[in-house]
C-alpha cells in the first residue's frame, strides 16, 4: 500500500508539471474527488442497494397479514404455503392450529370461526372457558373431540351367540351362559349372588374422516327422564378402545355390565329389559371421550402458493443483493482506504493555502513530525483496543505512521510546490 501511495504522489506530479494549475483549482479538484468518492463509498454500503429482497419480503408478508381471512381450508392451505415461501415461519405456524381447527368444524358440521382479517386471526384468543385453557391449540382440540364423538354411532345389535371378534379379543368365561338372544351372563367367582352380563355393541363411522384412536363411553340414558332433579343419570354405559377405524366401518365391542343374581330376580329382568330397549332403539344413546383424528386428515397440505409472480420477482431481488453484495465486498475497502488517504492529503494541502504560499522549511518540517506523530498515536491507540495482537503494538504503531503519516506529508509537500512554482513564474 506504501508503494500505491508513492506512486500515487509521483503521478499528481507529473500532471501538476503538465498541466500547471494554480492551487485553488487543484485543491478544488481534489474536494471534487473526495466528494465523488464519499458519494461512491456512501452507495455501496447503502442497504436499499444490498438488501432490496427483505424489504420486499417485508411488504409482502404485510400483504398477506391484510388479506381477508380464508373460510376454506385448502385456501388456508395456500396461505400457510405463501408464508412459508417468505420463511416467515412464526406466522405460518401460529396458522397451523386454525387449519385443523377449520377442518374439525367441517367435520363436526359446524361453523367456522369468521374473522375480517389474516392479521385479526393470527392474534385471535378463544373465549374462556371454566377449567380449561384459551388457546387456538386448545379450541381444536375441543372440536376434535366433538368432531370424533359426533362421526360415531352406537347400536346394540341382535346377534346369535358370542360374535367370532368377541371370542378372539374378549373370550367368554366357561362358566357363562346365554341367557337372553346374546346377552351372557357370567357368575362372580368368589360370589355367586353377583355376576356380569355381557352384550356386544356396534360402533359404526358415519364420517367422512379416518380416526386413528377413541376412547369412549357409550351412555344410554332414558328420555322420560329429562326434567328430573339434578339432570338425567345413565342407566348404564360402556366403555370401548378403537383403533384405525375408516369411514363406513362397523366395529363388535362386548359391553359388561355388573347384576345382582339374589333370589329377587327383578335387578336381573331390569338390566336385561334396559339391554332389549337399547337395541329396539326407545332410549337416548351419547357417545362421550375423545381421541385422535388421522394425522394425515388436520396435517397442512402441500399447496400452490397465492403469490407466485410475487414469489419470482423476490428470487430475482435476491440475486440482485447476492450481486450487489460481492460488488461492495469487493470495492468497498479501496473506497474507504483512498477515501481515507484523500482526506488526509487535503489536510495537509490546506496549511500551505491557509498561509497562501509556501511554508518555510522549518514550520513544513513541524507539521510533517506533528502529522507522523500523530499517525503513529493513532496506530497505537488502534493496536491496544484490538485484540489479538498484543505486544505487536509498536509495529502496528510504526505501519499507521507510514502508511497515513505519508498522505499527510505529501499533501503538505504538494501544496508548497505549487506555490513554489506560481511564485516562480511571477518572476
Amino acid at each position: 500500500m506504501i508503494n500505491n501511495v508513492l506512486l500515487a504522489y509521483a503521478a499528481l506530479l507529473g500532471l501538476a508539471a503538465a498541466l500547471r494549475m494554480r492551487y485553488r483549482t487543484w485543491f478544488a479538484l481534489l474536494l471534487a474527488t473526495l466528494v465523488a468518492l464519499g458519494l461512491g463509498w456512501a452507495y455501496v454500503r447503502d442497504a436499499r442497494v444490498v438488501a432490496r429482497a427483505p424489504a420486499y419480503t417485508q411488504d409482502l408478508i404485510a400483504g398477506l397479514r391484510a388479506r381477508p381471512w380464508p373460510v376454506q381450508p385448502a385456501e388456508l392451505a395456500q396461505l400457510i404455503a405463501s408464508l412459508r415461501a417468505l420463511n416467515d415461519l412464526r406466522d405460518a405456524n401460529a396458522l397451523q392450529p386454525l387449519y385443523r381447527l377449520q377442518v374439525a368444524h367441517g367435520l363436526a358440521g359446524e361453523p367456522v370461526e369468521q374473522f375480517s382479517s389474516v392479521s385479526e386471526a393470527l392474534a385471535w384468543t378463544p373465549p374462556p372457558k371454566p377449567g380449561a385453557r384459551s388457546t387456538p391449540w386448545s379450541e381444536e382440540m375441543r372440536t376434535e373431540r366433538r368432531a370424533l364423538t359426533g362421526m360415531l354411532e352406537a347400536q346394540a345389535p341382535r346377534l346369535s351367540g358370542w360374535p367370532p371378534d368377541l371370542a378372539r379379543d374378549l373370550p367368554l368365561k366357561a362358566d357363562a351362559s346365554e341367557i337372553a338372544p346374546g346377552v351372557w351372563l357370567s357368575p362372580a367367582p368368589e360370589n355367586h349372588r353377583v355376576g356380569t352380563l355381557q352384550f356386544p355393541v356396534s360402533v359404526h363411522h358415519r364420517g367422512a374422516g379416518a380416526i386413528a384412536a377413541a376412547q369412549i363411553n357409550v351412555v344410554v340414558q332414558d328420555p322420560s327422564a329429562a326434567d328430573a332433579p339434578g339432570g338425567r343419570r345413565p342407566i348404564f354405559s360402556c366403555h370401548a378402545a378403537l383403533r384405525d377405524l375408516a369411514p363406513g366401518e362397523t366395529r363388535v365391542f362386548g359391553c359388561a355390565l355388573p347384576v345382582s343374581l339374589g333370589t329377587d330376580r327383578r335387578p336381573l329382568q331390569r338390566v336385561l329389559d334396559n339391554i332389549e330397549a337399547f337395541r329396539a332403539g326407545t332410549l337416548d344413546v351419547h357417545i362421550l371421550g375423545g381421541g385422535t383424528l388421522d394425522a394425515d386428515l388436520l396435517k397442512v397440505p402441500q399447496a400452490d402458493t397465492l403469490i407466485a409472480p410475487e414469489l419470482q420477482h423476490l428470487e430475482q431481488l435476491k440475486e440482485s443483493d447476492k450481486q450487489a453484495l460481492a460488488r461492495r465486498n469487493a470495492v468497498e475497502p479501496y473506497l474507504a482506504l483512498w477515501l481515507g488517504f484523500g482526506t488526509l492529503f487535503a489536510a495537509g494541502m490546506v496549511f500551505p493555502g491557509l498561509r497562501r504560499g509556501c511554508l518555510s522549511v522549518p514550520a513544513t518540517l513541524a507539521l510533517a513530525a506533528a502529522g507522523f506523530a500523530a499517525a503513529l498515536l493513532g496506530g497505537w491507540v488502534l493496536g491496544t483496543h484490538t485484540s489479538g495482537i498484543a505486544g505487536w503494538e509498536p509495529i502496528v504503531a510504526i505501519f499507521s505512521a507510514f502508511e497515513f503519516g505519508m498522505p499527510f506529508i505529501g499533501g503538505l509537500l504538494f501544496g508548497n510546490l505549487l506555490y513554489l512554482r506560481q511564485r516562480v513564474a511571477q518572476k
